[in-house]
């Protein structure tokens, strides 16, 4: 339920936007199956990610901390390999996708930024 409040949210702009086009019924049918696609979504695979999540975010924190960036690169790499093929995060992606077209360019903004080990470090990120 979280998670549909949150997306609801992220998408409100794209509703505020889309009241001015002609679409605006496709667009809302689009988001409503959109809505109860999310609402298949097993909520509490999703509680133990955003636990595990949590968890890994402390963990590279602290061994960015303790100056052991190498080590915390490894983790976050295994990590987000192993998020990658969560099945919860899949379909909730999947389900995201059913808006797709009708979202105006830069309203949900650096949403697909792709993180890019080679020229990204975790450890940046807690600075």
């Amino acid at each position: 339920m979280k998670s549909i409040v949150i997306l609801l949210f992220l998408l409100f702009p794209v509703v505020a936007a889309a009241q001015d086009q002609p679409d605006m019924g496709k667009m809302m049918e689009a988001l409503q199956e959109m809505q109860q696609c999310m609402a298949t979504v097993d909520q509490e695979e999703l509680r133990i990610f955003e636990q595990e999540a949590e968890e890994m975010e402390a963990m590279l924190q602290s061994l960015c901390q303790q100056g052991k960036r190498d080590q915390a690169q490894k983790e976050a790499i295994k990590f987000g390999k192993k998020t990658m093929k969560n099945p919860t995060l899949i379909k909730m992606q999947k389900c995201g996708e059913m808006a797709q077209g009708f979202v105006p360019e830069g309203a949900i903004e650096g949403m697909n930024d792709s993180f890019d080990p080679s020229k990204n470090h975790v450890c940046d990120d807690f600075d």
